[in-house]
């Protein structure tokens, strides 16, 4: 099990990705051949949330939020 299986198995789930330059929190939405797909929040209240599609080799770390 690599990185990219491990991460898969968390779709659905709130992460917090922290990128070199960049922290995101949104939803997980897929895991495929090192590219991850996720729903984030905007931070202001006029705009909708955005997909963010991000090469695992560039992720420094990722934490799943706990239910509830």
């Amino acid at each position: 099990m690599d990185f990219s299986d491990a991460l898969a198995s968390y779709a659905g789930k709130i992460v917090e990705v922290f990128l070199p330059n960049e922290f995101l929190v949104g939803r997980l939405i897929s895991v495929a051949a090192g590219i991850v797909t996720m729903e984030v929040a905007n931070t202001t209240y006029t705009s909708p949330a955005r997909l963010a599609t991000l090469f695992t080799d560039n992720i420094t770390f990722v934490r799943v939020r706990a239910a509830g």
